[in-house]
């Protein structure tokens, strides 16, 4: 859902019913608008929310166990985790929509051999069963597309909806970039 794209459909349409559709995707996507607080679980069943990271730069991670491209994904993450170690206005959450939660913890669990959606800074949260059910997951991953990146400025509001994925190390790079000019933004 590029930004772009959104402009140049909404400028070609006469159907009222498909402007509508598009003008709520621009209205959820567009950089500035408020990201809708989420209530998740993490790994020891306490509720996270959006607001938890006020101030920070938060980038969403949104993935299922056995996506090879969410593995991909999460392999390149930690290399990009690390520029930011020392930073504690960023913050790096995964949220998975597994339905199955011992499989979620299965698959985050540092000691299982093969598992590739580990890094010891991330956040871990779970939709707690309601998997691409979940009224936040429907609203951000509207085409059940995954792995699906967000960055939320400071504000708690949609830097880009679009972010680099980090699967070689240029694109590692771009992402560091991105995270980086959202720091600046106000």
């Amino acid at each position: 859902l590029y930004p772009e794209n959104i402009k140049n459909s909404l400028a070609v349409m006469e159907t009222p019913v498909y402007i509508k559709m598009v003008k709520s995707l621009e209205e959820t996507f567009t950089k500035g608008q408020p990201l809708t607080d989420f209530d998740f679980k993490d790994t020891k069943d306490k509720t996270v929310r959006l607001g938890d990271f006020k101030d920070k730069v938060v980038i969403i991670d949104l993935w299922f166990t056995g996506c090879s491209a969410c593995v991909q994904v999460a392999k390149g993450m930690s290399f990009v985790e690390n520029a930011f170690k020392n930073r504690s206005d960023v913050i790096f959450v995964s949220i998975s929509i597994d339905r199955d939660k011992d499989k979620w913890l299965g698959s985050i669990n540092p000691s299982s051999t093969g598992k590739h959606y580990v890094s010891p800074s991330t956040t871990y949260l779970y939709t707690a069963g309601t998997g691409d059910n979940n009224i936040f997951i429907k609203k951000y991953v509207p085409k059940g597309s995954y792995p699906c990146l967000l960055i939320i400025d400071k504000n708690n509001k949609i830097f880009t909806s679009t972010p680099t994925r980090p699967v070689t190390h240029e694109l590692q790079l771009k992402l560091i970039d991105e995270i980086n000019q959202a720091l600046l933004s106000k």
